[in-house]
């Protein structure tokens, strides 16, 4: 046997298992101050709101999202509605009349309910003559809306339903948000308007998603969008029912009039008074209030 080869082989063999475990013992430590610092920021984030909340006078009636993934902008173009398509779902008959504006068809309408379709897109139906009707649990009128959308082939590809609101002792506004993928896109969607056992309006702005753009970035914490405008969301909560309800990620569609355009990832605030605040996941930037 070669002692003097077989030895240098063996020392250098050592020594590059000395450096695989320094390396990982160099790794072990540095990752695990990285963890704590991650986990304390975390923690110092939820310290910070809950003392700006309670200044405020804001309560935070469910946990916040703890989610903070990398995403891709959105492109979006507008969705052009038939107009017969909707006609023939909306109305029993062909009673009635076409609406024209600015020379172009852009609806139709009976004695007691019209139907008008924007340059955007915007859908919007409303019966003019409705009675009271009983009064509704919200589960009943989430049904009734349901079935108004399936039995009337109003659903939309990728809708999905959103939330509950209750705006008179027999109505309620049912949401809807059109899903692209895992995520809701914001800003338009369905909205259903149930009085007693009946629906009294409805409306919808749909949109072509047309596929991410850009390079995935990561998006702030839901605690980091709202502290960096808690005055903003105060102000927009008034002195009633001064609540946040829910908060969730999406996109928003924005108010664009261009034909196809790139939405941002943001942050909704849903505000207990039913106002919405739109927060760009990105920058933090307040997109839209309403």
């Amino acid at each position: 046997m070669d002692w003097p080869r077989a030895k240098t082989i063996l020392i250098i063999c050592f020594f590059a298992g000395n450096l695989i475990l320094g390396h990982q013992l160099w790794e072990d430590q540095r990752g695990t101050p990285l963890l704590v610092e991650v986990l304390k920021r975390s923690e110092d984030e939820s310290v910070a709101l809950a003392e700006q909340l309670e200044q405020v006078g804001l309560e935070l009636k469910e946990d916040l999202p703890t989610d903070t993934p990398r995403m891709y902008s959105l492109t979006l173009s507008r969705r052009k509605p038939e107009v017969e398509e909707l006609r023939k779902a909306l109305f029993a008959s062909d009673e009635g009349e076409p609406v024209i504006i600015g020379g172009r068809l852009s609806g139709h309408q009976t004695d007691d309910a019209v139907l008008v379709i924007g340059a955007s897109g915007a859908v919007r139906y409303q019966r003019t003559h409705l009675p009271g009707g009983m009064d509704l649990s919200p589960e009943e009128a989430k049904s009734v809306s349901n079935s108004f959308l399936s039995d009337g082939r109003l659903g939309l590809p990728g809708m999905e339903f959103d939330y509950l609101r209750r705006i008179g002792p027999n109505q309620f506004f049912a949401f809807y948000f059109q899903k692209h993928r895992d995520w809701p896109i914001y800003g338009g969607g369905i909205t259903v308007r149930v009085q007693g056992d009946q629906v009294r309006g409805y409306q919808h702005l749909w949109y072509n998603a047309l596929g991410y753009t850009g390079r995935a970035r990561d998006v702030i914490s839901a605690s980091l969008a709202i502290s960096a405008n808690i005055q903003r969301i105060s102000a927009a909560a008034g002195d009633e029912r001064a609540a946040i309800v829910e908060v969730s990620l999406g996109y928003y569609a924005g108010m664009s009039s261009e034909q196809q355009w790139v939405a941002d990832p943001v942050w909704r605030i849903r505000l207990e008074n039913g106002v919405l605040v739109f927060i760009n996941a990105y920058t933090g930037a307040i997109e839209w209030s309403l």
